[in-house]
């Protein structure tokens, strides 16, 4: 699962050169046949919609079962203002469903559809068919890793998929990235949050919530509760 696909480059990566070992991001597939991986991306930029299409149309040519849904990943399902970054050079890597600086205005800004994370994993992951599947795969049937950075939106989304249990019954490793940096300039830039001028108590207590549902779920997977491993990733993304 990749949450915040941006250009698709994880997507691409994983199915580059299958004679070759996996990257560090395809690690959990050591030893698997990475043609076998199935991969469902989420991306609501519409600057990227053309060339993930044309992406995902590869793939599949190539016999790959890969799927990129132009919609974004959040604690509700409905539709949300996408604002972007402005920042080009980067592919725009920082565009979010939360405008965290000045330049992220209605201009720049798209009506795009969003999911729940809690609702997608508990009614589309967690019925996946389990047909099929190979020794020593998890109990829950599949191996399922789940890059998660989407710029601000793992504080509302995370936290109701791990108290649910929904997270530990369907994703084997999670490499998430928090954003707190973005939340601090969102206080600084007196950009709004809930309808009101962001605060630094407002924001703390969003990453502490984060914070909390992460610790949680590490607590419960080393006492074999929980077979979810979280790793925490570089605030510099990926591609």
């Amino acid at each position: 699962l990749d949450l915040g696909t941006n250009s698709g480059g994880r997507v691409e990566s994983m199915y580059a050169d299958l004679s070759q070992p996996p990257g560090r991001w395809e690690k959990l597939f050591a030893g698997w046949n990475r043609s076998e991986v199935c991969t469902v991306g989420f991306e609501p930029n519409p600057k990227h919609t053309t060339r993930l299409l044309d992406l995902e149309a590869e793939l599949r040519r190539r016999g790959h079962r890969v799927t990129i849904l132009s919609a974004a990943v959040s604690d509700k399902n409905g539709t949300a203002d996408f604002y972007s970054d402005q920042d080009k050079a980067h592919q725009e890597w920082g565009s979010s469903l939360w405008q965290w600086n000045n330049r992220m205005g209605k201009s720049h800004s798209s009506k795009v559809p969003m999911f729940e994370l809690d609702w997608f994993l508990r009614y589309h992951l967690g019925q996946a068919s389990q047909d099929g599947v190979p020794d020593g795969a998890p109990l829950h049937g599949t191996l399922t890793l789940m890059k998660f950075d989407a710029e601000i939106a793992e504080y509302g989304a995370l936290p109701p998929a791990i108290h649910s249990g929904s997270l530990c019954s369907t994703v084997d490793m999670v490499q998430l990235e928090q954003h707190a940096h973005l939340l601090k300039k969102m206080v600084k830039q007196g950009q709004l949050l809930n309808g009101r001028p962001a605060e630094e108590e407002e924001t703390k207590r969003l990453q502490s919530t984060l914070l909390d549902a992460v610790q949680l779920a590490r607590k419960l997977h080393s006492v074999g509760k929980c077979p979810t491993v979280i790793e925490s990733m570089s605030i510099w993304g990926t591609r």
